[in-house]
């Protein structure tokens, strides 16, 4: 299996004590394709996602990266191979600007995040042409002077997003990026991360339970039961997909999985 640009998932597996959480999971994720993770709750998606993203390394299986085997590296040696994250629960420097956030990623991107406090010591008043443009991706440039920590949930996931694209990643990895949002956030927010991930050439593949997000904005859905895969297919597929609708708390009935 090998795709151009491709994250490359070849037959992974992971056991806690006697649970095997992830069983023989295989998949690829092509350059520039936007590629979403579902699943009822225990069905081993944020294990798989974190074998992916190095914060777990697997029992067996291999993970590639544009071809090169990065099987068991850690998040951040992945990082500086292109891979960039967002998380389920957000955390950001609470105490700084918006400006002052975007910048440290601008700068960990540059620098490395083991020489970052000099870099910042150089930076001035850490206004540089990456961060501006960053922060006029995301649509925050009224509230670039804003300390992070009055901020309302949304804005702070539009920071999030703009330091995971800071490193200009050529894979982003998005754990529950819609989690705690009101519906109109939480479709704001995915229509921009891939709009930019498409206008970057950058693959997204995400994790995520609002299946109206997943259905409008992936190209390609895969689908978690047990650890295992089991259907894979474009979003019209997997809506008239029976076994899909019986992996969701058995529901067999016509229209979509919750």
């Amino acid at each position: 299996m090998s795709m151009n640009g491709a994250l490359e998932v070849d037959a992974l597996e992971k056991s806690f004590g006697g649970f095997r959480a992830v069983s023989g999971v295989s998949f690829a994720v092509a350059q520039g394709e936007i590629v979403a993770l579902i699943g009822p709750n225990g069905a081993g998606k944020t294990t798989t996602f974190n074998l992916v993203n190095g914060q777990l390394r697997p029992d067996r299986g291999r993970v590639r990266l544009e071809g090169a085997d990065v099987t068991g590296l850690g998040a951040r040696e992945l990082w500086r191979r292109g891979v960039a994250r967002t998380f389920q629960i957000t955390a950001t420097f609470t105490s700084m600007t918006v400006r002052e956030t975007v910048a440290v990623g601008v700068m960990a991107a540059q620098a490395g995040p083991w020489r970052l406090p000099g870099a910042l010591r150089r930076m001035g008043a850490l206004d540089v042409p990456e961060t501006r443009s960053l922060i006029t991706d995301v649509g925050l440039d009224a509230l670039a002077e804003r300390v992070c920590g009055t901020l309302a949930y949304g804005d702070l996931k539009r920071v999030e997003l703009a330091m995971a694209l800071a490193s200009r990643p050529r894979l982003l990895l998005m754990d529950e990026p819609t989690a705690g949002m009101a519906a109109a956030e939480r479709e704001a927010l995915m229509a921009l991360a891939v709009r930019i991930a498409r206008a970057r050439r950058a693959a997204i593949f995400f994790t995520e339970h609002d299946m109206g997000v997943v259905f409008r904005h992936a190209e390609r859905v895969l689908v978690m039961s047990r650890g295992e895969l089991v259907a894979a297919g474009t979003p019209a597929e997997i809506r008239k997909s029976p076994l899909v609708r019986e992996v969701y708390l058995g529901h067999a009935a016509s229209g979509e999985p919750e």
